[in-house]
């Protein structure tokens, strides 16, 4: 079994037209059975063109042998009009999975519990092979207690677009460009190879995400923080730049 992978459109999104010719070109010999779809996309932070992703879905969505997989890991955090959820979309599209975590907006992410909402003989299927017990019964209450605050989900979404603003504008200050993002997080072009500001930030206690394995050699992705955490990280952002004379 391999991965087919296909290019980011140059907004840096996930190109649907992309992925329709390529499922159109393969579908010949039946390669392709799961189609995955982030939304919004790791580490790129872009939503899915909603009436794109419903016309993509009235052409794949329906048939027997393939899976389509939205990938809602940042679900809470979208705050554009238009988007639609996957929950919401199954009522016309029953095969699509749905796939959502307690990682993000829940603050769980220690307890590394998640869910999906699928057809139920996809559900057989995975009870079939998932691994026995593979959430503990602490997890379990812990992800129960999460769903009933959603007032702790609600204020934690809040904080983090006050962030991504925040981000956005002293970014725009420094001549740096980011990408706008719906999820936690924001895509930061550094202007140069990204190791030097990487080490940078890890002797001072700071981890970002280097994101040059997937082709981007001059960008970092930084997780929204609290709102003194993100000071300091703007603040060494700002020594950075003005050490390297930028």
């Amino acid at each position: 079994m391999g991965v087919i992978e296909t290019p980011l459109d140059k907004h840096f999104g996930i190109d649907l037209s992309a992925i329709s010719s390529t499922l159109h070109a393969q579908r010949v010999n039946q390669k392709i059975k799961i189609v995955f779809l982030p939304n919004p996309n790791n580490p790129t932070g872009r939503l899915l063109d909603t009436e794109q992703l419903i016309e993509f879905l009235d052409d794949w969505a329906h048939k027997p042998d393939l899976l389509i997989v939205l990938d809602e890991a940042y679900h809470e955090y979208v705050r554009h009009q238009a988007y639609r959820s996957g929950i919401e979309l199954r009522k016309k599209y029953p095969q699509l999975i749905v796939s959502r975590t307690f990682s993000k907006a829940y603050g769980l992410a220690g307890l590394r519990v998640g869910y999906f909402v699928a057809p139920s003989f996809v559900v057989g299927l995975m009870n079939r092979v998932r691994r026995p017990f593979n959430i503990n019964i602490l997890a379990q209450v812990a992800a129960q207690a999460a769903l009933e605050d959603q007032d702790f989900v609600t204020q934690s979404a809040i904080m983090t677009w006050s962030g991504l603003d925040r981000i956005a504008k002293e970014l725009a200050e420094y001549g740096l460009q980011c990408l706008p993002s719906q999820g936690n997080f924001v895509m930061i072009n550094a202007g140069k190879p990204i190791a030097e500001l990487n080490e940078f930030f890890l002797r001072r206690g700071v981890i970002i995400r280097p994101v040059d394995n997937y082709g981007f050699l001059t960008w970092f992705r930084l997780t929204i923080g609290l709102p003194e955490q993100m000071s300091l990280v703007m603040k060494l952002l700002k020594q950075w730049i003005e050490e390297a004379g930028q």
